[in-house]
C-alpha cells in the first residue's frame, strides 16, 4: 500500500516542481518497488534529509537527524510511512494560498514535529494498522516531552541568524506594474541538473553556512531544466546585487549570480 502511495506522491511533487517552477516546499516521496529493510531505511533517510533541508532545519544543533533515523532502524517502514504522509499533509497546507508564507512554514514544521519526533510504534500489529493510525492523527503514541522538544527546536530556529536572513532576503514579490521596475530578482548560488542533486547541494550549503537561509527552486522551462539553490529572492536589482556581494564574501561560489525569472521579461515586452 505505502509503496503505491510513495509513487503517487512522487509524481505530484515532480509535476509541481517542473510545471509551476516554484520553490519546492514539499519534497516529494521517492519511488520504490520491493525494498529490503536496509533499502527502506536508506530511502527514509534521504526523504528525511529533504524535509529538514526544505524546512531550514538541517544543521541546527537541536535537530539530530542521525538519532531520528537510528530510532527507526528496526521499524524503517514506519518512518517512511510517516514521511510519505507528511508529504501529503504539506501539500494540503499549501492549498491555502491566503496563508502568509511564514505561517505556512510554521504549520508544516509543526506537522513535521508531530510526526517525526515520536519514535516508532512497537505495538503495531501490522504496517496497515500503523498507516491507519498515522492517517488518523499523525501519531501513534503520546510523549510527555514532545511539546517541549517542538518548542525548543522552533525557538532555536527563530533565534538563529538563518531565520533573520530569511526574513531579510526572501521577500514576497509584489505584482509587476507597467512603468515600474520588476522586483523579482534572485541570487543563485548553484544550478543542479537534477532535483536529488539539488537537495544534496542545499544540505551541504546549510551545513557549511548555518547563518544563511537557502531554498531550492524547480526549473522554469524544459529548455533550461536546471534547479536553483537560492540565497535570496523577490528582491530589487540593487538589493540582489548587494546580497550577491555579501554571499561571495561569506565564501559561497564565486560564480553565484543575480537572476530574473523569464516571465518578468515577457511582461515587459508586452507592456
Amino acid at each position: 500500500m505505502w509503496r503505491c502511495w510513495i509513487i503517487f506522491m512522487f509524481c505530484i511533487s515532480f509535476t509541481n516542481s517542473t510545471v509551476f517552477a516554484q520553490v519546492i516546499e514539499c519534497p516529494g516521496a521517492l519511488p520504490g518497488a520491493r525494498l529490503k529493510a536496509e533499502q527502506t531505511l536508506q530511502m527514509a533517510e534521504r526523504l528525511l534529509g529533504r524535509f529538514t533541508a526544505a524546512l531550514g532545519l538541517h544543521g541546527l544543533k537541536t535537530v539530530d537527524e542521525t538519532a531520528i533515523v537510528e530510532r527507526y532502524r528496526d521499524k524503517p517502514d514506519q518512518l517512511l510511512t510517516k514521511l510519505t504522509y507528511l508529504t501529503l499533509q504539506c501539500q494540503m497546507v499549501l492549498l491555502d494560498s491566503q496563508m502568509p508564507r511564514q505561517t505556512r512554514n510554521e504549520a508544516v514544521r509543526r506537522v513535521f514535529f508531530d510526526y517525526i519526533l515520536r519514535g516508532p510504534d512497537t505495538s503495531a500489529e501490522s504496517l496497515a494498522a500503523y498507516v491507519n493510525k498515522v492517517a488518523t492523527n499523525g501519531r501513534s503514541d503520546d510523549s510527555d516531552d514532545l511539546e517541549f522538544q517542538a518548542a525548543r527546536i522552533e525557538l532555536s530556529l527563530r533565534q538563529s541568524a538563518r531565520y533573520q536572513w530569511a526574513e531579510m532576503w526572501f521577500l514576497e514579490a509584489p505584482k509587476h506594474s507597467i512603468g515600474m521596475p520588476p522586483t523579482r530578482y534572485a541570487v543563485i548560488v548553484a544550478s543542479p541538473r537534477f532535483e536529488d542533486d539539488g537537495w544534496q547541494t542545499l544540505r551541504q550549503f546549510q551545513a557549511r553556512h548555518p547563518d544563511i537561509h537557502f531554498e531550492l527552486e524547480g526549473p522554469f522551462n524544459l529548455e533550461s531544466p536546471h534547479y536553483a539553490v537560492v540565497a535570496g529572492r523577490g528582491l530589487s536589482q540593487e538589493s540582489a546585487n548587494t546580497l550577491l556581494a555579501r554571499v561571495k564574501e561569506k565564501g559561497l561560489p564565486k560564480d553565484s549570480y543575480v537572476w530574473r525569472p523569464p516571465e518578468i521579461r515577457t511582461q515587459e515586452k508586452g507592456s
